[in-house]
């Protein structure tokens, strides 16, 4: 990207900022719903996979 701005390869097309644009998903965030028994599986799930990873490693 810096290689073609330099050699002028890049146009510049700023596009005006819009509020509608993030209407459909601002404040649509389910912390309820992430923090679920789903949410503590996976945290698992990812903890010994890495443990049992590093310690093959050691």
């Amino acid at each position: 990207t810096v290689a073609g701005a330099a050699a002028g390869l890049i146009e510049w097309k700023p596009a005006p900022y819009s509020v509608e644009a993030i209407t459909g998903t601002f404040g649509q965030l389910d912390i309820a719903g992430a923090l679920r028994l789903g949410l503590l599986e996976i945290v698992f799930v990812f903890l010994f996979v890495d443990l049992f990873d590093n310690i093959g490693t050691l």
